[in-house]
Parts: structure tokens; C-alpha cells; sequence
């Protein structure tokens, strides 16, 4: 499995050990983030120990279709949904699917106590959806809050896993903890870029401008309200924009 390979890397963390925990109690949980925190990495994490130490079937889908569809009434599942809402934007289909369908979970979680669902969303997804079952029923742990963020000893850690230690120690506290998305910086650096060490994870310009771009294809109003903090020098009021 392509994601066995990739957790090598992992590192575990207080974040880590409270939703294994979590998992263990409930059937239902997701997980709330920013961009590139390492939300998708740790519930992967906690899937495959599952599926190692209580025999755990993993299904990873983005149907939600898939769970009514494989759902079993006495085998060990685990659904594992990354982005549940979507990556970029909403997408319409998975929310109208979590408003209409979404208390069919309930059942199959009422007919199989051994049924569970793993799911991951972006913040602003997040704060653009509501969705009566799935906030009311899931458990819901927020990545960036509630004591689960990563320490500064967390993030050097990831960032030696990636990279040498003599990189990461030429970075300061400021640095290292100035970006969320810092283990990702360390996936996609490289020796041959024309930054220095410093340059690249304090003004990550390039990785900056591929996100915005991804945004600008949704034409989602995700990307506008990023264009408004831009221009206004990302000094909004609410009064001004009233509705």
C-alpha cells in the first residue's frame, strides 16, 4: 500500500496518541485542519495501527456511496475519507449526499459496533458546510486547537525526518513554527534550489503561488475572499462587507 511506504516517516505526537485513543471509544470521528498540517498522514497512521493490532479491514473511498455499498454487519471496517467536503472547494455532491444520506451511518453504526469512519477536512470546508448528522454524530477533533498542535520539538523532528539535522538546525524558532504547513515545506525541499535553507521555509513563494492556483481552477469564492484580503492589504472589517 502506497501510504505504508510513506508513513516511514512518520513521528508520533500528542495529536497521534489522542485519536487512537479516540478510535478506540468511538465509531465516527474527523479530523479538522489546515492546509498541509499532516491531517491525512496521522489518520492513516492511526488506520493501519488499527488494522495491525485489532484486524481492521481498511477502505479508502471518496464515493460516500462506498460506505452504504461495502458497509458489512459483522466484519471489522474502517472507511477512511480524506477531504470529505473537498480539497479546494465544496463539492456539492458529498455535501448533499452527508445532508440526505448521512443518517444512514447511523444505522450501520447501530447494526455493527465494529463499523467505523475516518475523515479529514480543511478548516474553511469545514466552516462552509452544515450538516446536522455528520457535526452532531461525528467525533470531532481540530488539529490547530484543543491542545493537538504541533510543538516546536514536533516540527523539528518531522523536518529531520526529511531532511538532514544540520538543515533544520540552521532554522529558528520563528521559522520553524511560522508556517502549519512546514512538513510538507520539508517533503518538497531540495538542495538544488536557489533559495537558502532559510529563504525557502521563511518566504515559500513557490509553494504559495501553486496553492493559490489551485483555488483560482475552483473559481470558488474561497479564491475571491483571498483576492479581497489582498487587496485591502489583509485588512478587512466586517462592517464594510455587511450580509
Amino acid at each position: 500500500m502506497q501510504w505504508k511506504e510513506r508513513l516511514h516517516r512518520f513521528v508520533e505526537t500528542e495529536a497521534s496518541k489522542t485519536i487512537l485513543e479516540s478510535m478506540a471509544k468511538t465509531s465516527v470521528s474527523w479530523y479538522q485542519d489546515l492546509k498541509d498540517v499532516g491531517k491525512s498522514s496521522l489518520v492513516f497512521h492511526v488506520a493501519l495501527t488499527l488494522e495491525e493490532t485489532e484486524d481492521f479491514e481498511l477502505l479508502i473511498i471518496t464515493n460516500p456511496d462506498d460506505i452504504v455499498k461495502y458497509a458489512s454487519k459483522d466484519k471489522k471496517q474502517m472507511f477512511i475519507i480524506d477531504d470529505i467536503f473537498g480539497k479546494y472547494s465544496v463539492h456539492e455532491y458529498d455535501t448533499m449526499w452527508w445532508s440526505k444520506q448521512g443518517h444512514l451511518v447511523l444505522t450501520l453504526m447501530d447494526r455493527n459496533k465494529d463499523f467505523k469512519i475516518l475523515a479529514t477536512c480543511r478548516s474553511y470546508i469545514y466552516r462552509s458546510v452544515d450538516i446536522v448528522t455528520v457535526k452532531s454524530s461525528f467525533v470531532h477533533h481540530n488539529l490547530i486547537a484543543d491542545g493537538l498542535q504541533l510543538t516546536e520539538d514536533n516540527r523539528r523532528t518531522i523536518g529531520k525526518s526529511y531532511l538532514s539535522a544540520e538543515t533544520i538546525d540552521q532554522l529558528g524558532s520563528e521559522v520553524i513554527m511560522k508556517f502549519s504547513f512546514l512538513p510538507t515545506l520539508c517533503a518538497d525541499y531540495s538542495s538544488d534550489m536557489k533559495e537558502t535553507v532559510v529563504e525557502y521555509f521563511s518566504t515559500p513563494y513557490s509553494y504559495l503561488a501553486a496553492e493559490i492556483e489551485q483555488y483560482n481552477k475552483t473559481k470558488d469564492f474561497h479564491y475571491f475572499s483571498l483576492a479581497l484580503m489582498v487587496i485591502s492589504n489583509n485588512n478587512v472589517k466586517k462592517k464594510t462587507y455587511p450580509g
